[in-house]
């Protein structure tokens, strides 16, 4: 939310999850982004889909997830292919916390 002296300027969400029912590695991975803006309009609606592999530590102290999506950008001709890559390494922060 965007907050201006006359109240709410914008709103933008991200609306992601993880879906999994079963015990690979591996989860469905879903997600939209959009909002509304004052004087603008909305946002372009974006709907993304794809496959996330995660792997943790066995102690959970690090760990990395890797998902290929594809995005569709609503009113649009436009159609992408995205990557995001998460690093989780839990003793590296511990480490900068204690200097």
């Amino acid at each position: 939310m965007d907050y201006a002296d006359n109240g709410v300027a914008s709103a933008y969400w991200e609306i992601s999850r993880e879906l999994k029912f079963w015990q690979a590695p591996v989860a469905i991975h879903v997600e939209y982004n959009g909002g509304l803006a004052k004087g603008l309009g909305s946002y372009n609606d974006a709907y993304l889909a794809g496959v996330t592999y995660s792997w943790n530590d066995k102690d959970f102290n690090s760990g990395f997830t890797f998902t290929p999506m594809y995005k569709y950008l609503a009113k649009h001709d436009k159609k992408t292919l995205v990557a995001t890559n998460r690093y989780m390494v839990y003793e590296l922060l511990q480490s900068l916390a204690h200097l």
